[in-house]
Formats: C-alpha cells, sequence, structure tokens
C-alpha cells in the first residue's frame, strides 16, 4: 500500500483504555498497535500502521473484517477514523 499525506479512506483508530492511574503510554500503544497489524496479516488482511492509534487497510472489506477481529480484543476499542476524528 502506498503511503501519503492525506488521509487514508480505510483506517481505522484504536481507543485505548485509561489505566486506574495513568494513561497508556506511546510505546504502549505502539506495541499493541503493532502487535494488532502482525495479527491481521496473520489472517490475509494486509494493513500499514499509520501511527500509535491507527492502522490503514487496502479496502472497505478488509476493514471490516480487520474491525470485527480486533474488537474481540480487550486493550482497546476499534472506532471507523472518520467517526473517531469527529471526536478529536
Amino acid at each position: 500500500m502506498k503511503e501519503s499525506n492525506t488521509k487514508n479512506a480505510y483506517e481505522v483508530k484504536l481507543i485505548y483504555k485509561d489505566f486506574k492511574q495513568h494513561k497508556p503510554s506511546l510505546t504502549y500503544c505502539e506495541v499493541h498497535t503493532y502487535t494488532a497489524t502482525v495479527d491481521l496479516f496473520l489472517k490475509g488482511i494486509h494493513t500499514v500502521q499509520t501511527s500509535a492509534t491507527r492502522i490503514a487497510f487496502e479496502s472497505e472489506r478488509d476493514r471490516m473484517m480487520g474491525f470485527l477481529y480486533l474488537a474481540g480484543r480487550s486493550e482497546y476499542t476499534p472506532v471507523y477514523a472518520e467517526f473517531a476524528d469527529l471526536n478529536d
């Protein structure tokens, strides 16, 4: 997938849950987002990590399948990036 400075049309943002005493560090988010991209690759879904909390997909179908897979994780809550951007 080609990287660019524009926002990807098929992007998911991972919302990380706060711990009782602090927010997750950038390193924590980077590691878990990277791990998610590897897990998705092993399921046949090709992605690009665009930031510590964002994953870009090659198609809407891949994003939907990836979203469903990521929704089963307890470390974060996936949201479609265009909806996450409304709250940023």
